[in-house]
Formats: C-alpha cells, sequence, structure tokens
C-alpha cells in the first residue's frame, strides 16, 4: 500500500536583516514578476533573462509575450517604448540581494539565484548583472486566483510596470490588501538605542493603534535588509491600512486596522514560526564520514579526493609539499614507496614516461598532471585499497594539518586587510567603514569595535593578566589572576577557530580614533604582524608569551608549544579611522604607515546626502532660509583664507545625518541647538581660534572672544554673527516672501 512519507523538516529561513537591499521601485517589479509566471504558462521555475555585455536583458520570447499581452490591453504601446520599460525594470537593473530580500523575505513569493550558481553577493561591486533565475511559491497561484481572467487586473500590473492604462482603482485595491497579507510572515530589524528590534507588521499595527502619535519604523540608525524594502512599499503605498510620511506610520482607518490586527494576531497564534536573526553556526567536518567515503573509492579516486581536500583547505604550504615530495619521509609517515614522493614535480625539460616510469618501464605516477599554484605534478598510482594501512597514515595526517593553526584559509576579499580612512571631521569615515563592514560580514562572519584613546595600552589591545573574581575550595569569594583577552587577541581566536571549518568567514576589527592613542605602544610586537604576504597572512611572526601560549592553547586546543609563532591570519581584517585635525593625536612613524592602505575621504565627497537640508535662522531683518551645505562650504572658504589646513574644515555630516531630517526643512530649534553647541564650539575652540575676531566678525565686539555671547547673537542674528563673505551668501530673496 503507498503512503505518503513523512513531511520534510526545511531549513530555517535567514532573515538577511544585515544586508543592503535597496529596491527603491517595488510596483514595478513585482508586476513584472507576475506578468512574467502568468504569460510564461504559470511554471514553476524561469531562467527569465539573458546577458548582454555587463548588462542582462528580458529574454526575447518573454518579452514578445509580454508586449503581445499588453496589445490586448492597450494598443498605444510601440515594442522600443516596452522594451525600453521593461529593461530598465529593476528585476533586470537590481542587485540579486535585493531582489532575494523582497521576493524570499518580504513576500515570499519566489525564491532567486544565479542561472550559473554564482554566489549571492558576485553583483556587490562592479556594475554588471549576471543572468538570474526564479522558482515560483504558491503565493502566485493565490495571486493568480485573485486576479483570475479579468483583463482590468492585468491593466493593474501593466500600470504598475509605467503604462498610463487608466487601471481600476478597486482591482489595485485587491492587490494591496493580498500584497499586505502575505507580507505578514515578515520580519524586519530596526535599531533603538544601540538595542536591535526585530518586529512585524502586527508590531507596527499594535504601536499605531496605542498611541496618537505616529510611529517611526525608520530607527536610530540606517535602515538595512527588509526594513528598506518596508519603507519602499509604504512609500508606494503598498501596505492595507496604514500609511507612512517620511517614515512615520499612521492608520488610514483605526477600526478598520483594529480588525485586522486581531486577525493577524490569531494567524500567527496558529502558525508560529522560528527564524534565523543571527549568522548560523559555521559548518563542520565529519571526518569519520570522509574517512569512509575516502577508503571506498579507487586508487586514483582516493588519491585525488585527498589532494583536492588540501587545496580546498589551504594545507599545500611549503612544509608539506615538501614531505609529500620526499621518498624517505613518505616511507616512513604513510608507509608508501615510490620513485620519489607521492608527488613529483614534472621537469618541463625531461619526458613525461622517463620521469612517470621506473627503470623497468613500469608507470609508478598517473600520467595526467596535478596543479598545485603555478606547479604540476604527476601523482603516485602506487596505492592498495584491499589495505587500510596504505591509505590510513596519509589520511591521519590530513586531517591532523586540519587540527593545526591554519593561517591560509583561501579565503577571497576585494576588500584590503589593513586599511585606514581618514580625512576631515564630518566626512563620513565611520559611516563609509561601517556600510563597508557591513558588506564585507554580508554572507557571514563578525566584528568588534574598539576606540583609541590617550591611555589605551598593549595590555588593553592584546591582553594581559588581571585579577578576576572566583570561588576559593570552600565556596568563598576570592581573588585571582587570569590572562583577559583584548579586542585584538579576541578576534583572532574567532578567525583561527574559523579557519579551521569548511566554510572560512571574514572577522573584523574595527579602530576607531587610531590616532588618538600613541600605537607604537598599544600595538607593541603586533607591529610586525601587520606586513602580509600575497597570501594575506602575515609575513614575519613574532614570538607568542608564555601567557599568551597557555590562552591559545585554551581557546584552540592542543600544548601551548603549538602556539609558538604568532601570525595574522588571511580571514582576519584591521580597519581604523583616523582625524589628524583632533587636538591632542599621536603622529605615525612612516614604517606604521606603510603597512596600511590609506583612503582619504575628501572634504565633499558625501555631501550628495544633506544637498537641499535648509532651515530657518535669524529673527526679523536677519530672518534667512539657509542651506545647511552651503552655510557649510562659506565657513569653510573662510577659514581657507585663514590658512587654516583641510583637515580642520568641516565635511558634510559634521552635524550628524541623524539629526537631519529625511524631508528639505530641519527643525529650527533642533539645528540651532546642535549648530551652536557642535559647529559654533569647533570653531571657537580650535579650527578659528586664532581669527575669532575675524569670522564672528557680525557679533559684537565685546562678544568675539565670548562664546556664550557668541552663541546668544546666533539665536537673534543667524548667519550674520558671521563675516559679510559668509552672510552675504544668503539674500533675502531666498526666504521666499
Amino acid at each position: 500500500m503507498i503512503r505518503p512519507e513523512s513531511a520534510p523538516v526545511y531549513d530555517q529561513i535567514d532573515l538577511k536583516l544585515g544586508i543592503k537591499s535597496s529596491l527603491p521601485s517595488v510596483k514595478p517589479t513585482l508586476a513584472l514578476l507576475f506578468l512574467m509566471w502568468r504569460e510564461m504558462g504559470r511554471p514553476s521555475e524561469l531562467e527569465y533573462a539573458t546577458a548582454q555585455g555587463n548588462a542582462i536583458v528580458l529574454r526575447t520570447d518573454i518579452e514578445e509575450a509580454l508586449y503581445q499581452r499588453l496589445q490586448e490591453v492597450s494598443d498605444g504601446v510601440t515594442l522600443e517604448q516596452f522594451r525600453d520599460k521593461v529593461n530598465n525594470n529593476l528585476m533586470l537593473k537590481a542587485q540579486l540581494e535585493a531582489l532575494l530580500v523582497a521576493f524570499e523575505l518580504v513576500w515570499k513569493v519566489a525564491k532567486i539565484r544565479f542561472s550559473d550558481g554564482r554566489p549571492n553577493s558576485a553583483e556587490r561591486t562592479g556594475g554588471s548583472r549576471f543572468p538570474k533565475k526564479v522558482w515560483f511559491t504558491l503565493n502566485m497561484d493565490l495571486l493568480d486566483a485573485v486576479c483570475g481572467d479579468d483583463a482590468d487586473y492585468i491593466k493593474v500590473f501593466f500600470s504598475w510596470l509605467g503604462f498610463d492604462l487608466n487601471a481600476d482603482n478597486e482591482k489595485e485595491s485587491n492587490i494591496i490588501r493580498f500584497l499586505t497579507i502575505i507580507s505578514e510572515s515578515a520580519y524586519y530589524k530596526l535599531i533603538d538605542n544601540e538595542a536591535d528590534v526585530v518586529f512585524n507588521l502586527e508590531s507596527v499595527y499594535k504601536a499605531v493603534l496605542s498611541h496618537t502619535d505616529a510611529v517611526d519604523i525608520s530607527g536610530d540608525k540606517e535602515a538595512k535588509g527588509s526594513l528598506r524594502i518596508l519603507k519602499s512599499a509604504l512609500a508606494e503605498n503598498l501596505i492595507s491600512n496604514i500609511s507612512a510620511h517620511n517614515n512615520a506610520v499612521t492608520a488610514i482607518d483605526a477600526d478598520a486596522l483594529r480588525h485586522y490586527a486581531d486577525r493577524v494576531a490569531v494567524f500567527h497564534q496558529l502558525e508560529p514560526k522560528v527564524y534565523l536573526t543571527t549568522p548560523a553556526t559555521e559548518p563542520t567536518i565529519d571526518f569519520d564520514a570522509l574517512r569512509r567515503e575516502w577508503m571506498d573509492k579507487d586508487n586514483q579516486e582516493f588519491i585525488l579526493s585527498c589532494l583536492d581536500f588540501m587545496k580546498t583547505h589551504g594545507l599545500f604550504t611549503d612544509k608539506s609539499l615538501e614531505t609529500l615530495q620526499d621518498k624517505e619521509q613518505c616511507a616512513v609517515l604513510f608507509r608508501h614507496n615510490s620513485l620519489k614522493g607521492i608527488l613529483l614535480c614534472v621537469n618541463p625539460n625531461q619526458p613525461d614516461d622517463e620521469q612517470r616510469k621506473d627503470a623497468n618501464g613500469n608507470a609508478r605516477y598517473y600520467s595526467e598532471k596535478y596543479m598545485i599554484a603555478e606547479n604540476g605534478y604527476f601523482v603516485s598510482s602506487e596505492w592498495r585499497p584491499d589495505r587500510e594501512d596504505a591509505r590510513k597514515p596519509l589520511i591521519d595526517w590530513i586531517f591532523a594539518l586540519m587540527q593545526e593553526i591554519k593561517f591560509s584559509t583561501g579565503y577571497q576579499s576585494e576588500f584590503p586587510r589593513n586599511r585606514i580612512l581618514f580625512g576631515a571631521p564630518g566626512t563620513g569615515k565611520s559611516f563609509t567603514l561601517n556600510h563597508e563592514k557591513d558588506l564585507l560580514l554580508a554572507d557571514g562572519g563578525e566584528y568588534e569595535r574598539v576606540t583609541f584613546h590617550p591611555d589605551y595600552s598593549y595590555a588593553n589591545f592584546v591582553g594581559t593578566y588581571k585579577p578576576v573574581p572566583c570561588k576559593d575550595s570552600d565556596g568563598k569569594d576570592a581573588i585571582t589572576y587570569s590572562y583577559v583577552p583584548g579586542p585584538f587577541m579576541r578576534t583572532y581566536v574567532k578567525a583561527l577557530q574559523n579557519s579551521r571549518t569548511d566554510a572560512p568567514k571574514p572577522f573584523l576589527l574595527v579602530i576607531e580614533e587610531i590616532n588618538r592613542a600613541n600605537v607604537a605602544a598599544v600595538f607593541g610586537d603586533v607591529f610586525q604582524l601587520l606586513d602580509r604576504g600575497d597570501d594575506e597572512v602575515s609575513e614575519y611572526p613574532i614570538q607568542a608569551s608564555e601567557d599568551i601560549k597557555k590562552y591559545l592553547a585554551g581557546e584552540l586546543g592542543g600544548n601551548p608549544d603549538d602556539y609558538a609563532e604568532i601570525r595574522i591570519p588571511d580571514n582576519m581584517f584591521i580597519w581604523a579611522t583616523m582625524n589628524s585635525a583632533d587636538q591632542g593625536v599621536f603622529p605615525m612613524d612612516t614604517a606604521f604607515k606603510r603597512r596600511w592602505d590609506f583612503t582619504y575621504l575628501g572634504i565633499d565627497d558625501s555631501e550628495a546626502g544633506i544637498v537641499g537640508k535648509k532651515v530657518i535662522l535669524g529673527q526679523g531683518d536677519y530672518r534667512r532660509i539657509v542651506e545647511w551645505n552651503a552655510l557649510r562650504k562659506a565657513i569653510n572658504n573662510e577659514l581657507l583664507t585663514y590658512k587654516v589646513n583641510e583637515d580642520k574644515l568641516m565635511g558634510p555630516y559634521f552635524i550628524s545625518k541623524k539629526n537631519l531630517p529625511e524631508g528639505e526643512m530641519i527643525d529650527p530649534a533642533v539645528f540651532t541647538r546642535i549648530f551652536k553647541n557642535k559647529v559654533i564650539m569647533y570653531l571657537f575652540d580650535d579650527a578659528a581660534k586664532q581669527k575669532r575676531p575675524s569670522l564672528f566678525a557680525g557679533c559684537k565686539d565685546e562678544n568675539k572672544n565670548l562664546y556664550s555671547q557668541i552663541c546668544r547673537e546666533f539665536d537673534t542674528k543667524g548667519v550674520f554673527i558671521f563675516c559679510t563673505k559668509i552672510s552675504d551668501c544668503f539674500l533675502p530673496e531666498d526666504d521666499g516672501e
């Protein structure tokens, strides 16, 4: 009797809440996905694009089917117009990861991957787009059940693509209601006072219904992952029952929302879900299973599998290659007997057969060459599958290599291992570093952040013995001494632990304000490790102290003597920010600097994010509408006439981005407070300390050297506290009155 099998157990879903996934136009993207699925016969999967240079375009047959369907509901669109519209759709222009978050995590309408199986992160840099494939979910069938064969629904989707079809509002409302329903199981993350808040739409409904004020869904830091998609959806009115303005959410109809939210709550009660919001544990290797697998292989497949494993895990070093090529070592270690060793480096000046065969003409090596780096090797064919002792020693040796410290994991990254971002205050150094940190760690890994200061030391950074509380033999409180690692050693250990897994990930140490401490004293002998070789591993090791050796043995296993030498592995990154303009910073010597990749952020490089941000300053005749970016530049230009160095000028985010609203106008009270506490203070105490009478020429003479009085005059005069070169940049007609 045929009966159903047990239901499959699916992997938990990784919410990818921390990746950058901007999708500014959601409606056209979802519309194209649904229309392609419908017009191509409702398939379970679909490769929808072909490569065209560095871009991708819609497959010709899909284009023809969609255009024919469009002609049935509107005859006013030419093929060229249609082609231009669809090939600029985000299905073909956006990075795969943004589509993945929208399709898989928010609406769950499809799974999407690259057609050739390349990593999901392949489109993050370079601007190229690659052909993709989608696997559709039953939510497409549900949407199809809503729409049926009603041509008015098809008009809605084509209108979402950007064509003027006079779509039916009621039909569009039904589609939006459906999309809202299927997004109820999506989760989002915002930052609230440095704490992660993972929420869903039900959380939003509860907040909206229990407060009279609008609900903020942005949080205190930049939106990422599915939250970016939600913000786009709200901006396009794709969530029923609620509306959003500047990321502040309110109810459209509170009574209707209350009843709907109750139904949503019951839905979640009946179908609880568990999702991964932290990186999954890296896969470990089942050595027993791998041993059995290798022992079952025939001779050539066995040794090639061993060599492939060594290559994958970065086990080919000068030492291991020397062992595999040495006849005597192979005989002693592996009980292996051949002409030379297990590997024989190919001599291009000698015929292959002369190298592979013994004096009797018997081939002792396989004819195929095995490539390791730039060199080809003949591989010994002297293996006995019927004898375990002919293979076991080699397998044991390879597995032992896996347990050794492995500094070279083969981890590839376009980002430098050691880098310093520097520039004037407010140029976005920390913001840029944080953004690129998210890119580096998008597929897993960890980071730790530390801020240097004048009292920071080697003991803080690397580690030292410290008194720690404990219990004595009688259970009473006592004090003992233990090695306490610093951020460098903690990151180092995590990178080495990860190097033993089957999936190396990056581990990043972020140092803010690196030159606020004496880096020569803080880094100590670790300074030597910053020299990286071609494999991104420290080129010159240092000797570990006894306490560090014991600590590493305790964390990583083995004997302390196994950790006599320290090298930074290739999966450990050290990034820092530096501002040479600050007072009290320590100079860096040339030898230290040359071990870093320096990235300079120009004074106006990031100004696009603040252009157009305006505020009303001053009262009466002094009242002006002032663009913050224009005021910043005017002050910078004046400082340059005083021979002030560029690194003391003010960058676009000298006033933090979180204090600049997304709209055009800035709250005058908020701006005035921040401007006095940050800008005027900085100019008064630092950048223009010797030029106060010149810079603050608009103030009364007796107030030009009094910070409190300058601030008081700013409340009334606004930009007119400054010299005329600055205040004249803001004319009355800018007021719009």
